[in-house]
């Protein structure tokens, strides 16, 4: 049965990896080559607003939805009601909905989070 090599063993092994790795001439080429590499692939890769908006995290997703619905809504407000108030009355509906839409996408940002946490 092999010994296994005590503490002492194991680090001056480590050490002379390191040692024999720290003069590889090829390391710096190697990693340009991979940022070469990397930078090419992104380049490659057409922009699409699906994974754009896939990737944001839900907080601007309720942002942006609360946002054009609050719009709408003035939009609305402008065109029906007739007064000098529905600008006013229009923007804190906009605003009011911003502010549900980014506590709503705040929520299942948490929500993910501890999904994710817990698994």
């Amino acid at each position: 049965m092999p010994e296994k090599p005590n503490a002492e063993q194991e680090r001056l092994m480590k050490l002379r990896e390191k040692q024999i790795s720290a003069r590889d001439p090829m390391v710096k080429t190697r990693k340009k080559q991979h940022a070469f590499a990397e930078r090419e692939r992104r380049v490659g890769r057409s922009f699409s607003f699906g994974e754009m908006w896939t990737g944001l995290p839900n907080r601007w997703k309720g942002f942006y939805i609360s946002l054009g619905l609050g719009l709408l809504v003035l939009f609305i407000i402008i065109r029906l009601w007739d007064s000098p108030m529905a600008l006013v009355v229009g923007g804190g509906v906009t605003l009011l909905f911003v502010i549900v839409g980014i506590i709503t996408g705040n929520a299942f940002d948490v929500r993910d989070e501890l999904n994710r946490l817990i698994k």
